[in-house]
């Protein structure tokens, strides 16, 4: 994905209770900044089936290889990133679904990376039996999900209290932040406004920014309008000067600097590069 976005999975799944794809990542942008985050309230289980790279989740970087699975919880926010390259499946699992069963996902908190054949070997079943053809298919898929995340819960869930979050109040500001850089990236924007919408003080609300996402405010602002820009170049639909104005750089030439500084090449060699 191309930004911070809540993604809305209904609609996937009407057929059965899971999303399950293979994907392939290569190297990253020269950037390196938790740039590309999403979440939802399905959680989401990764197994990696070959290379390796590092999973967000939450800001918090975990370090992945053939064979981890990972389990990115409900409404975290996460992305992947490899040096090299890294390929791996991810399900999806209805939270409909999970709550029809007596399993509020939501309310669970899973450990991360988990190192378990046993836990290998169910995912692979889920995995074959959805690749399956036939009368039962559909009721089987379903019977292995529903086996598979019985275990992750028994084993690497930990039921949340009424009433206590998984986060800080301040993790879930600095989070509604990052969510408002990102859907006014186009637009000027403050530390100060940042701070106020995170109802902290400038000077508290930048430590805890920093602390949580591990860059500064006008850092992750500079990174985003970097990455934005880096996508409308290789479309080639606009000049450079009117890539610079739409990722809500001041002028020209702090655009140009500001995107040799990330990338290490001018936005003029990017273009060129893309030809």
């Amino acid at each position: 994905m191309d930004t911070n976005q809540y993604e809305v999975l209904e609609n996937y799944f009407s057929e059965l209770p899971i999303i399950l794809k293979r994907s392939i990542l290569r190297k990253s942008p020269a950037t390196q900044g938790p740039l590309y985050f999403n979440w939802h309230e399905s959680i989401e289980i990764i197994y990696v089936d070959d290379g390796e790279g590092v999973i967000i989740s939450d800001f918090e970087e975990h370090q992945v290889m053939r064979g981890d699975i990972f389990i990115i919880n409900s409404d975290a926010l996460h992305s992947l990133t490899t040096n090299n390259y890294m390929s791996y499946y991810y399900l999806i699992i209805d939270s409909s679904f999970c709550k029809i069963c007596d399993l509020d996902t939501s309310k669970i908190h899973f450990e991360g990376k988990v190192c378990d054949s046993w836990a290998t070997s169910m995912f692979g079943a889920v995995l074959r039996t959805y690749l399956e053809t036939g009368e039962f298919h559909k009721a089987k898929t379903r019977a292995k999900v529903l086996d598979f995340i019985v275990y992750l819960c028994e084993k690497y869930g930990t039921p949340l209290k009424d009433g206590e979050k998984k986060h800080d109040k301040n993790f879930d500001n600095i989070r509604k932040s990052i969510i408002y850089i990102r859907d006014n990236i186009k637009e000027k924007i403050t530390v100060d406004t940042l701070a106020s919408l995170a109802k902290m003080s400038k000077y508290h609300f930048i430590r805890e920014f920093k602390r949580i996402t591990h860059f500064t405010p006008i850092m992750y602002i500079n990174i985003t309008r970097i990455e934005l820009a880096k996508k409308m170049l290789s479309e080639k639909k606009m000049s450079v000067a009117e890539v610079s104005e739409k990722c809500g750089f001041e002028n020209l030439s702090y655009f140009t600097k500001t995107y040799k500084n990330h990338t290490g090449i001018t936005p003029s060699q990017e273009r060129a590069k893309n030809k």
